[in-house]
């Protein structure tokens, strides 16, 4: 994967880009939060897990709020971790990604999003 999006000098650039583009909107990354994982299976030598992570990135007028699920994949043999983000996905496409995904984790393809606005501009 990492290979994928230019190594680790494309990922660093990646998400340079990303915080830059925040800045210049008048955004800022307020929370990132990783939770416990909600299910874990073992398959065809791997473990997969359900993780859900919770942003909160501030906008000028308030705050959003976003709820996403990672899959988290680790080798049995390596122990090495990659994670992938599932709002993008979709059921019939995830093999492409992950041919080894194990559909008894009961993985919901969405994310939520929720806009709370700030108390100054109501």
């Amino acid at each position: 994967m990492l290979k994928k999006s230019g190594g680790k000098e494309g990922l660093k650039k990646a998400l340079t880009d990303a915080y830059d583009l925040l800045k210049m909107r008048g955004m800022k990354m307020t929370s990132f939060e990783v939770g416990k994982p909600l299910k874990v299976t073992h398959t065809s030598g791997e473990i997969h897990a359900l993780v859900p992570v919770t942003s909160k990135i501030h906008v000028p007028k308030g705050e959003i709020i976003s709820q996403v699920i990672l899959i988290a994949v680790s080798d049995d043999a390596s122990g090495k971790w990659y994670f992938i983000e599932t709002s993008g996905l979709d059921p019939k496409t995830i093999h492409n990604y992950l041919p080894t995904w194990d559909y008894t984790l009961g993985l919901h393809f969405d994310s939520s999003k929720e806009f709370v606005a700030s108390k100054s501009s109501e």
